[in-house]
């Protein structure tokens, strides 16, 4: 393999926005058509699919009752989901506060947006435009890119502009806070969630007051204690006690009757010895194990409080001088894992090693989707492997152009697939705790993969060690080429944009799964009901028999038995989509045709034409 070939395909992912400096207007505005010939279609076939398939395109609305379906047209339901956007009461009921933040945030998107917009690229753009450096094309030519050093009038209009939106996004972001805390604080004091939200967890409780009373006279002076103590495992706990004292009465037993050892006869005695000694390291290593296991048993213990402020107040507070011991934690689990009985330190130590494998995977997951630039250069792999000679120059330009998107869309979907199986070993109190951390370190690697590898030109290999051994020069690195990288995210977002109003509108990939599952839950049932009831049936073309036996047949041929063709059952009543699925079923005494219409779900979709008795 070409060593030099492999750095600079390594390489070439980093500096890729830069390529697209001096992009000209004229390949921005046809960025923009396309996306924007795709972006109105899009929109306009959604408020079409939204009509036909409310479980599908409008899953909310079957899941809630009372909560309306969007009015059909094309323009009606943006003012009818625009109103229900506003009322954040109706919204966080519905559906959740993290739904109610979401939203929140988009507006936030806009509010924060729409102002710079308006006011600051008015500023901006004739001051960078008129700065004419010669060095400078395209849509650069808007950009701080084109000022001059000695145009210092321009510099200093230009941190006016910035010292202005900087002033405009934390006052927004401080009133925006200010709302979230009142809205956590309102939601919190509901009656459905004060209960969940009074609860706190204690850990590293010494086995000596493991005990409902104790543990009420240690909180007494939270608001007179918390009305009601759970003690986890309890019941487990009190079977290991039993069989300690049993163990310990039979170790008692063993130190009574101790072998006396014979001078006389010495290898007998030395192996009664031998086999007393073995019997007493064994119930010494099981009475070890299990004070070990019922101290981590009595460890924990949940503690329900009246108020959401003593709940506040014992997190904030230590009910013990010794360190690390009744340490309070909020909570929200149902039933702890049995991870957090655990040690302090091994928790701790576990914690730590899931945190770094997350961060070093965040940033370093960008090198094998670098890499995967070295499948649009097989020819440098040819010295390993002589299979490249029986490909054609045909599949191998196939193979080159399509397998470095596959493999770059591969890691790509794998890496919040890694993350959530490494998540399943971080212990936390909370669930939020583990999607906030989860959502943390995918941003992360979106923001190392997505802006800077593809921001710096420097390279991979040659950022890495720049950076190991001059810390200060990260910022100047920065300063000289994201400037330059502008270009390049204009035409990423608005791809963004079309791709990911597309994914969402038309619920891609969990709409065509559900298009896909009725078929093979159909084929279940019908194997299961073959094997019960004796029966034939014929699906879509096949025949599956009670012994397994499966042979073709043809649809033509359901028409001589009695059941009508599929224009015969189309009617103006039946709305859905036809996939053409036939089921025969012949009983041993008659044959009785039956006809099932399945649509893109199962559960209401089918309809028995001939034979109502019989159903899914």
């Amino acid at each position: 393999m070409d060593l030099a070939a492999l750095n600079e395909t390594v390489n070439d992912a980093a500096g890729k926005a830069q390529k697209n400096e001096g992009l000209s207007a004229q390949s921005f505005l046809i960025s923009l058509a396309v996306s924007g010939s795709i972006f109105i279609p899009v929109v306009y076939i959604f408020t079409f699919l939204k009509d036909i398939d409310h479980k599908l395109f409008q899953p909310g609305c079957l899941a809630d009752p009372d909560l309306s379906p969007l009015p059909k047209g094309r323009t009606l339901w943006v003012k009818q989901l625009w109103e229900f956007m506003k009322d954040d009461t109706k919204l966080t009921g519905r559906l959740s506060l993290d739904c109610r933040f979401f939203l929140r945030l988009l507006q936030v998107a806009v509010r924060l947006f729409a102002p710079i917009a308006v006011i600051i690229l008015p500023i901006l753009l004739p001051v960078n435009y008129t700065a004419n450096d010669i060095n400078v094309g395209g849509l650069d030519k808007f950009s701080i890119s084109n000022i001059q050093k000695e145009q210092h009038i321009r510099w200093w209009i230009t941190v006016f502009a910035a010292t202005l939106a900087n002033i405009h996004i934390w006052r927004l972001l401080l009133v925006e806070f200010r709302l979230v805390v009142k809205a956590r604080q309102n939601y919190f004091h509901e009656c459905f969630s004060a209960q969940r939200a009074a609860t706190i967890v204690i850990t590293n409780i010494p086995p000596r007051t493991w005990n409902g009373e104790t543990l009420r006279q240690i909180y007494s002076a939270f608001n007179g204690g918390p009305v009601d103590v759970i003690l986890p495992q309890q019941e487990v706990c009190d079977g290991k006690e039993l069989e300690l004292r049993t163990l310990l009465q039979d170790l008692d037993t063993i130190m009574r009757v101790r072998p006396h050892i014979s001078r006389k006869r010495v290898i007998p005695s030395s192996i009664k010895l031998m086999a007393y000694f073995r019997e007493k390291a064994l119930l010494g290593c099981k009475i070890h194990n299990l004070r070990r296991d019922i101290e981590r048993t009595k460890s924990i213990a949940l503690l329900h409080f009246s108020d959401l402020f003593t709940a506040h107040l014992l997190l904030q507070a230590r009910a013990s001088s010794i360190p690390l011991e009744l340490e309070a934690h909020d909570t929200d689990l149902k039933t702890l894992d049995p991870v957090l009985y655990y040690g302090k330190l091994s928790r701790t130590l576990r914690s730590i090693s899931i945190l770094v494998t997350l961060n070093v995977l965040a940033i370093l997951w960008a090198i094998p989707v670098s890499l995967t630039g070295l499948l649009s250069q097989l020819v440098y792999l040819d010295s390993i492997g002589s299979h490249l000679h029986i490909l054609s120059d045909k599949e191998l330009g196939a193979i080159q152009g399509l397998a470095p998107q596959m493999a770059a869309s591969i890691l790509m979907y794998c890496f919040p697939v890694v993350l959530r199986f490494l998540m399943k070993y971080y212990i936390a109190f909370e669930r939020p705790a583990v999607e906030v951390l989860l959502q943390r370190h995918y941003f992360l690697f979106l923001y190392t993969q997505l802006f800077i590898v593809v921001s710096i030109s420097s390279g991979v290999t040659t950022m890495i060690p720049e950076i190991a051994n001059n810390v200060q020069s990260v910022p100047s690195l920065l300063a000289k080429n994201l400037p330059k990288s502008g270009d390049y995210f204009y035409s990423y977002f608005l791809l963004q944009t079309v791709t990911q109003t597309a994914l969402i509108l038309f619920r891609l990939p969990d709409s065509l799964w559900d298009l896909t599952a009725p078929l093979q839950r159909v084929s279940e049932i019908l194997c299961h009901r073959a094997s019960e009831n004796k029966t034939t049936y014929f699906v879509a073309g096949f025949a599956s028999t009670s012994e397994g036996e499966i042979r073709k047949t043809r649809l033509a041929s359901c028409s001589k038995r009695g059941i009508p063709k599929r224009d015969e059952l189309c009617s103006s009543r039946m709305n859905w989509t036809i996939c053409g699925l036939f089921v025969t079923i012949e009983s041993k005494g008659s044959r009785l045709p039956v006809v099932y219409l399945l649509g893109a779900h199962l559960n209401d979709k089918i309809r028995t034409v001939f034979d109502p008795d019989i159903c899914f």
